[in-house]
């Protein structure tokens, strides 16, 4: 059984069940033809209103990983998001000739399936959004402890209005290319179909998830977008451990270890610093400081579980010969 929780711009939060994909597909596959008439300058905008009504949601802006979501749906940053990706965002509207009879588009897939980690709550919104600026419709399998804040950041969006070039369009539009399901992962069938109606695949997982959804029978025309499990490290040269901006370096780096408590891939987990004239228990405090004023922002609020493993992990540390400890007095960092 299948429960969809968004469909046709209605949300449902205690969600509606159905046997198959089939209405959920027919009414994205209606949809569709209404997203891709939708100028990618409304899209755009509609996203830029929803960074603002986030902005004001003081309750959401406490859950780990909402403040980066805000700042990544801002005008500014999907316009150079588009840039870098595709160059003229013109392309995502209409045919641009480029000389010599040759004419550019990109053209969305269609029906865009989603396949959702569970590790970062807002990761969903991430893969949804950048969907449909490329103008696809979109089937999300969300985690079973993702859907609540799913929901109430979903419901955000309904509710916005833009006006571009004297005509008005609604957020709904957008909606209506959003649905939002849950079932079993063991499901066989049910992932079967999923896969076998996506005319784009994103998958999102470990290695094992990845393996069994790229395993699916799929359409011959579907593409693939695989994110799976990676480590993140980073390295700070001499360049940059000598130069006055070192410190802000540092700050950045305690930013991205933070800001999904290194859950996400990208979260870095092994800093390397290259050998250089400034003494590395300076560089060092220079990172403790970093932590020590991120904390007054973000408090760091962890689980027994968690709480017993840093426990564990310091006493093997401060035990050792060999090695060397830096951390808070409490469980900060």
């Amino acid at each position: 059984m299948i429960t969809c929780y968004s469909l046709d711009g209605k949300i449902y939060s205690e969600g509606v069940i159905f046997e198959n994909l089939d209405i959920i597909y027919l009414a994205l596959e209606n949809n569709w033809s209404l997203l891709k008439s939708i100028p990618v300058e409304v899209v755009i905008s509609i996203l830029d209103e929803y960074s603002k009504k986030l902005h004001l949601n003081r309750e959401l802006l406490k859950v780990e990983g909402v403040p980066f979501l805000l700042s990544y749906l801002k005008r500014s940053n999907i316009e150079n998001l588009i840039k870098n990706n595709i160059g003229d965002q013109n392309y995502l509207n209409e045919f641009i000739h480029k000389g010599n009879g040759k004419y550019i588009k990109a053209q969305g897939r269609g029906i865009a399936c989603h396949w959702i980690a569970g590790n970062v709550p807002t990761l969903a919104f991430y893969s949804i959004f950048q969907a449909l600026i490329a103008k696809n419709s979109n089937i999300i399998k969300v985690p079973k402890q993702s859907i609540d804040l799913i929901l109430k950041l979903l419901e955000l969006m309904d509710n916005i209005k833009v006006n571009y070039k004297s005509k008005i369009y609604y957020s709904t539009d957008i909606l209506k290319n959003i649905s939002l399901i849950y079932f079993d992962s063991n499901d066989k069938l049910l992932n079967e179909q999923m896969s076998a109606k996506a005319d784009a695949r994103i998958v999102w997982g470990g290695e094992e998830a990845v393996k069994s959804i790229n395993s699916l029978p799929k359409k011959s025309t579907c593409k693939d977008l695989v994110f799976g499990p990676k480590y993140s490290l980073a390295i700070f040269d001499k360049s940059v451990i000598e130069s006055c901006e070192c410190e802000e370096f540092m700050n950045r780096l305690v930013m991205d270890i933070a800001i999904f408590n290194q859950k996400a891939c990208s979260s870095p987990q092994v800093l390397f610093i290259e050998k250089s004239k400034i003494p590395f228990d300076k560089s060092i405090k220079k990172l403790a400081n970093a932590f020590k004023k991120l904390d007054k922002r973000y408090p760091n609020i962890l689980d027994e579980s968690t709480a017993g493993r840093i426990i564990n992990e310091r006493g093997i540390y401060s035990l050792s010969l060999d090695k060397d400890l830096c951390c808070s007095k409490g469980l900060n960092y």
